[in-house]
C-alpha cells in the first residue's frame, strides 16, 4: 500500500474520531454522569480515554466497509472543515459544562419526608467546603445544618410554621442552587395515621 493512501486513511479515521469526540463528548458525559449517574465515579481523563477508544474502534471498523472508505476519500475536504467547526462547537459546550460542574448537585436523600428533629442525609457533589457553608431549604423553609462536607450534608428539621410538600434544594454560599427534589414536611400526627 502506498504511503499517500495510508496517510489519507489514517487522516480520515482520526478526523472522524476527533469530530465525533468534540461533538458528542460533552452531551454524552452530561447524560451519563449527571442525568443517569452511570459514570459519576470516573475521573475526566478516564472518561475521555473510554470515549476516544470507542470512537476510534467504531470508525476504524467502519472504514473497512468499501462505501464508507470511498466516501471518506472523496470528501476529505469536508471532513477537514467539519473538524474545524467541531472545535468551535466543543468550546461552546465546554463553557456551559464547566459552569454546570461548579453547581451543587443532589444525588440522593436518606428520606423524602421528615418530622421535627429528624435527620436527613443529602448525598451529592459540589456543596462547598465546611467554611463556606450554604443553606438547605424546602421551598423557603430553612433546615438546620448538623454536618457539611463537599459531598454530604446532614440536616435536622426544626419546627416548621406549617406542614407541606415542597422542593428540597441546596444553596451554596455564592448563591448557586442545586437541582430540586420533592420533599414533604410532615406532622408527627400523620405518622400514627399511616
Amino acid at each position: 500500500m502506498n504511503p499517500k493512501k495510508i496517510f489519507a486513511r489514517s487522516f480520515i479515521i482520526i478526523s472522524q474520531t476527533i469530530i465525533a469526540y468534540f461533538l458528542i463528548i460533552i452531551p454524552a458525559e452530561y447524560l451519563l454522569t449527571e442525568k443517569y449517574l452511570i459514570l459519576k465515579y470516573l475521573y475526566p481523563h478516564q472518561k475521555t480515554l473510554i470515549f476516544l477508544i470507542v470512537f476510534l474502534a467504531v470508525f476504524s471498523i467502519n472504514y473497512f466497509l468499501p462505501k464508507v472508505r470511498k466516501a471518506g476519500e472523496r470528501f476529505w475536504p469536508i471532513l477537514l472543515a467539519a473538524l474545524v467547526v467541531s472545535l468551535f462547537v466543543n468550546q461552546a459546550y465546554v463553557g456551559y459544562y464547566n459552569r454546570l460542574q461548579e453547581s451543587p448537585k443532589i444525588y440522593s436523600l436518606s428520606n423524602d419526608w421528615s418530622i421535627v428533629g429528624m435527620e436527613i442525609e443529602i448525598d451529592g457533589k459540589n456543596f462547598g467546603p465546611v467554611w463556606q457553608m450554604g443553606k438547605v431549604k424546602v421551598d423557603d423553609f430553612e433546615l438546620q445544618i448538623k454536618d457539611w462536607t463537599e459531598e454530604k450534608i446532614i440536616v435536622i428539621q426544626p419546627h416548621p410554621p406549617q406542614f407541606f410538600t415542597g422542593e428540597l434544594y441546596v444553596e451554596k454560599y455564592n448563591g448557586r442552587i442545586s437541582n430540586r427534589l420533592p420533599f414533604t414536611i410532615k406532622s408527627p400526627g400523620e405518622l400514627h395515621q399511616e
